[in-house]
C-alpha cells in the first residue's frame, strides 16, 4: 500500500511540477508545500499551517518564510508544433516532454513506414 501511496504522490508533485501554469512570467506564482508524507503528524505539519496561512491570506497579508516561488525564468513562452502529431505546445518542457512521449514516437514511426514503403 505505502509503495501505491508513495507513487502516487510522485505522481502528484510532477504534475503541479510541470503544469502549474505561469500565465504572466514576470507575474510571480506562490506556492505553500505542506508535509503530508506522516500521516500520524497531520494537525500540527498540514492542519495548522493551512489556518495559518488562510488566516494569513483573509488578513491580506503574505507569509514569506514558506513560500517557494515556482517561476521558472528557464521555461520560455513561445508557441511550439509538431507538424507530424499536430499538437502545439506552449513552452519549451512540454514541447520537449511531447518530443519524448510515446505518441509522438509512435506517430513518427508509422509516418517513417508510410514514406519508405515503395509505390
Amino acid at each position: 500500500m505505502k509503495t501505491v501511496t508513495r507513487r502516487y504522490s510522485r505522481k502528484q508533485r510532477r504534475w503541479v511540477k510541470n503544469r502549474l501554469a505561469i500565465p504572466d512570467p514576470s507575474e510571480n506564482v506562490y506556492f505553500y508545500p505542506l508535509d503530508t508524507s506522516h500521516p500520524e503528524h497531520w494537525d500540527k505539519e498540514v492542519s495548522q499551517p493551512a489556518r495559518d496561512l488562510c488566516s494569513a491570506f483573509l488578513s491580506g497579508e503574505l507569509v514569506r518564510e514558506t513560500v517557494k516561488d515556482v517561476h521558472r525564468p528557464d521555461n520560455k513562452r513561445t508557441l511550439l508544433s509538431c507538424s507530424s502529431c499536430n499538437v502545439i505546445c506552449d513552452c519549451e518542457i512540454s514541447f520537449k516532454t511531447h518530443i519524448s512521449s510515446k505518441r509522438h514516437k509512435k506517430r513518427t514511426a508509422s509516418q517513417r513506414n508510410l514514406l519508405s514503403r515503395p509505390s
